[in-house]
């Protein structure tokens, strides 16, 4: 019998322990968070790689603009007009 209450024990200590890392991780990581949707934009745009990257979309829009339009087929308008002021219209 001895050995089963120190089983208990033991089983006891682990349970716990495992009780207080959860317990502390959800205390910490309450502290990190930002406070709503707008905060986490703003601390994006503020990040080094953010305005290349908008000018990479940006590129890569005008350049699926180009190749959309390269798909259509191009149109070519020509034209000519003459005009006589003789009587005899030659």
């Amino acid at each position: 019998m001895p050995q089963n209450k120190d089983t208990r024990g033991q089983l006891w200590r682990i349970v716990k322990q495992i009780f207080l890392m959860i317990l502390f991780c959800l205390v910490s990581g309450r502290q990190g968070t930002a406070a709503d949707i707008q905060e986490l934009l703003d601390a994006a745009a503020r990040q080094p790689g953010y305005d290349i990257s908008v000018l990479s979309v940006k590129e890569s829009d005008l350049k699926q603009e180009g190749a959309t339009g390269a798909l259509f087929p191009k149109l070519g308008l020509f034209g000519r007009a003459e005009t006589f002021n003789s009587s005899t219209n030659l």
